[in-house]
């Protein structure tokens, strides 16, 4: 009889250590596991997409207009904009426009290039093909100065070379982008833009 109750407190012995063990391990593991987990990841708030301005060099003569136009916006370091405009006469209206691609800016200098397809035109009755610029130049807060390169020449007749170009800030239309035209991301400005060009 002492021998079973030495057996029975032997083994309840172990079986109560090997459970209090059990505990232990498993509450260490616990706590290492939440000090060595990964933090939550927290969603990227993307800046919003803000005007620049609008830049322009359009003439007309009340029938006909030449000329052409940018319009910037500007999102933490990235430039996203517009084209429109061509180097001959037209009637006075919307020219053809295009997003501008292949964007560099540098903010410390203002140096930027750029290039936008804009499409052709109806010429006498034919369809013109699409006009490739090049711009290379400096923006400042009051013009966009550089050279236009068109890439090719929808008429056929024409050697393409560099076009020295100045355009000013339009004060009314940049005031009228910054009132109404600002875009929470970029799919917003790209989704407006799908839907005016």
């Amino acid at each position: 009889m002492l021998t079973r109750c030495l057996v029975c407190l032997v083994l309840f012995g172990l079986f109560g250590c090997s459970n209090e063990s059990v505990v232990t391990v498993t509450e260490a593991q616990n706590k290492t596991n939440l000090n060595n987990s990964i933090p939550p990841v927290k969603p990227t708030v993307e800046s919003p997409v803000k005007p620049i301005g609008a830049f322009t060099n359009v003439k007309s003569n009340g029938e006909h207009q030449w000329g052409f136009a940018v319009e910037l916006w500007r999102q933490d370091d990235k430039i996203y904009g517009w084209m429109s405009g061509t180097d001959y006469s037209r009637i006075v209206g919307d020219g053809p426009a295009g997003i501008l691609e292949d964007v560099q800016f540098d903010s410390k200098t203002g140096k930027i290039s750029f290039t936008a397809k804009l499409p052709g035109v109806i010429f006498a009755g034919n369809e013109q093909s699409p006009d490739v610029f090049e711009f290379e130049g400096v923006l400042t807060k009051k013009k966009l100065v550089g050279n236009l390169l068109p890439t090719n020449d929808s008429f056929g007749n024409q050697p393409t070379k560099k076009k020295k170009i100045t355009l000013l800030k339009s004060k009314k239309e940049s005031s009228d982008l910054e009132e109404f035209f600002n875009f929470g991301s970029y799919q917003e400005w790209k989704a407006w833009m799908d839907k005016i060009l």
